[in-house]
């Protein structure tokens, strides 16, 4: 067999025939796979790890992958009380126990079991994935073992899965030894493959500690069933997370409202939060309802050195607090939405034709629903996409005559764009009655917040004047007593974009324009 070679091997053959001729290939694309590792089912054949620490802080050093199908627990392993599997004071499960041993270097390490390239990942025949659990002692054998650190879930919440990790502080020239298990559920010990993955930590005291900045995509609006961490970006060389004090690293905060820089994000009522990591990790929790309910959350990172545990349990942010040398460090609040399954996008066109004299007048007007916007109670999350290049607005106006396709689109993307068509057609000889020539001014138009109408009365006196929907139902209208100069302002904010009317009465005479409201 080739030996194992390092960076990018090249590997050549050779062979001699009877005869004078040699030949010699050179391979060029080498594939070197790691054997599955044997079982290591006591403490006392414990395989030593040691070779994957002391490495470059920040670069994570993966093992070989290891399988506890069929390994067992031993009756040297010691008693495991930190895991609360089984009810207070009993000691939990130990079912497939795996052992590895190292030596410290004095140096901190951030220890999980990971998926790897492993084909059967631990705990996915059992419905619990990657659910593994850890117990790391120190002595000069497994006959003198002393608990240093536990660990059961490395996120409460299963984010990215129940993977078990540690934060370990090691010791120079002391030996640990790491005993790995799968946790048992209602289906059975979690069973199958995983690698260890053993991260260096820099050293980063708390006066080098720094927040970065991030975006959210889609306008914020995470799809149901949807992971938050594939709508994250960020500049990660930004965040600068201290290794400094009990705990430290960096977790991600949901609030009700944005987080002040000046204030504990731990001290806000009701604020919700993943558990501090040491290495940047973006939250990946399933918008499936599980861990808020759906609705509108502000997304805050949260930097943290030397923090100290309030009470057993997570670090969650309400769970720490800063020492008295204590940092941290609050980013910019992004807002984002959580969404329920939606119905799907739905529409509605209203035409007004092209009338010539004068021409070029034509408009459509899209009523979207369904989608985000039913969620929010808003049309601002459509957009619109028109065949004549038109603007992103659910009215367009200035058309000629012909056929129109408007594409409908959500701007969270959680559901299907759909297409629908309408036609102008000309209408020849009719003009936009004035009746009794009383002439008023309707501006802007298009409108979408505000609207003002201006007109020179005759005679002052009694004044009515109504906005009507294309069904012809009053939707505003204000009634006075003005002078000669008559000039009111509408809020129409509250009016779905379309088309409407404006009809303005006066000393017995009336006037009507048209009115297009369009998006805000």
């Amino acid at each position: 067999p080739l030996p194992l070679a390092d960076n990018q091997p090249q590997v050549f053959l050779r062979f001699r025939w009877i005869g004078n001729y040699e030949y010699h290939w050179k391979v060029d694309d080498l594939q070197l796979l790691s054997v599955l590792t044997s079982n290591p089912d006591s403490c006392e054949t414990a395989i030593d790890i040691t070779s994957l620490f002391g490495q470059t802080p920040g670069d994570p050093q993966t093992s070989p992958i290891f399988d506890n199908t069929h390994a067992t627990a031993s009756s040297t392993d010691p008693d495991i009380n930190c895991w609360l599997e089984t009810p207070l004071g009993e000691p939990d499960f130990l079912d497939n126990t795996l052992w590895f041993t190292f030596i410290g270097d004095g140096k901190r390490y951030d220890i999980q079991t990971v998926p790897c390239n492993a084909q059967n990942y631990v705990g996915t025949q059992q419905g619990s994935l990657g659910d593994t659990q850890m117990a790391l002692f120190a002595g000069e054998d497994c006959a003198h073992l002393t608990m240093v650190a536990c660990n059961d879930d490395l996120s409460p919440m299963g984010d990215p899965d129940w993977r078990a990790g540690l934060l370990v502080h090691t010791e120079p020239g002391r030996r640990y030894y790491l005993l790995v298990d799968g946790y048992r559920s209602l289906l059975g010990p979690a069973q199958g493959e995983f690698c260890l993955q053993i991260t260096p930590l820099r050293e980063v005291p708390c006066s080098a500690g720094a927040v970065g900045t991030f975006s959210v995509g889609r306008d914020g609006l995470v799809c149901h069933n949807s992971s938050l961490m594939f709508y994250l970006k960020a500049d990660t060389t930004a965040f600068v997370l201290p290794t400094e004090g009990e705990v430290f690293g960096l977790a991600w905060c949901l609030s009700s409202q944005p987080l002040s820089p000046d204030v504990w994000p731990g001290d806000i009522s009701g604020i919700s939060s993943t558990v501090f990591l040491p290495t940047f990790t973006k939250p990946s929790f399933i918008n499936d309802g599980s861990f808020l309910p759906f609705g509108a959350y502000y997304l805050t990172p949260v930097v943290l050195g030397s923090g100290v545990l309030l009470g057993p349990g997570p670090a969650f942010v309400f769970n720490v607090r800063p020492d008295s040398n204590g940092c941290f460090f609050v980013g910019a609040s992004m807002r984002i939405v959580l969404l329920p399954p939606l119905s799907p996008l739905s529409a509605t066109l209203q035409v007004t034709n092209e009338t010539v004299p004068p021409g070029q007048n034509g408009a459509i007007a899209v009523m979207a629903s369904g989608g985000s916007g039913a969620f929010l109670n808003s049309s601002a999350v459509y957009e619109y996409f028109w065949s004549h290049g038109g603007p992103n607005a659910a009215v367009v106006t200035q058309l000629s005559q012909g056929t129109y396709t408007v594409t409908i689109a959500d701007k969270s993307t959680c559901v299907p764009a759909i297409k629908r068509d309408a036609t102008v057609q000309l209408v020849v000889g009719i003009e936009e009655p004035t009746a009794n020539a009383l002439f008023f001014e309707v501006f802007p138009n298009p409108a979408a917040q505000a609207l003002w109408i201006r007109a020179t009365l005759p005679l002052s006196g009694e004044v009515q004047i109504d906005i009507l929907n294309s069904l012809g139902q009053r939707v505003q209208g204000r009634r006075g007593v003005a002078a000669a100069e008559l000039q009111e302002l509408f809020d129409i904010s509250h009016l779905a974009p379309g088309l409407y009317t404006v009809r303005l009465s006066a000393n017995g005479a009336t006037g009507i324009r048209r009115l297009v409201i369009g998006q805000p």
